[in-house]
C-alpha cells in the first residue's frame, strides 16, 4: 500500500473513530478495547488504553508511534479469536 493511501486511510479512521468516541474521558475510554493489527490503528491504540494487537502488528513495531498494550500469539482473524476466547474466559472465571 502506498503510503499516501495509508495515511488517508489512517487519518479516516482517526476522524470516524475519533467522533464517536472523543466524548469519552479517560476513564471511560478504559471500559473500550480496541482490537488492531497494522499501523494505521497506532492512533486507536494510544487512544484507548486496553489495546491489544493481534500478532501481524510485531512485523510493523518499527513503523508504529504507539505501539498496543497486549499482542496475541496468533496473527489476522486467529488472533482475534484468541483475544476473544482469553476475554470471555475472563469472565465465565
Amino acid at each position: 500500500m502506498t503510503d499516501s493511501l495509508e495515511r488517508g486511510r489512517a487519518a479516516f479512521g482517526r476522524q470516524a473513530w475519533g467522533d464517536a468516541y472523543r466524548h469519552l474521558s479517560v476513564a471511560d475510554r478504559g471500559a473500550v478495547i480496541f482490537v488492531g493489527d497494522s499501523p494505521n490503528d497506532a492512533p486507536m491504540f494510544a487512544h484507548f488504553p486496553n489495546s491489544v494487537g493481534v500478532a501481524n502488528i510485531r512485523g510493523f513495531a518499527d513503523a508504529i508511534e504507539h505501539l498496543p498494550r497486549y499482542v496475541t500469539v496468533a496473527p489476522s482473524a486467529r488472533g482475534f479469536v484468541e483475544f476473544a476466547n482469553r476475554l470471555l474466559g475472563l469472565r465465565r472465571g
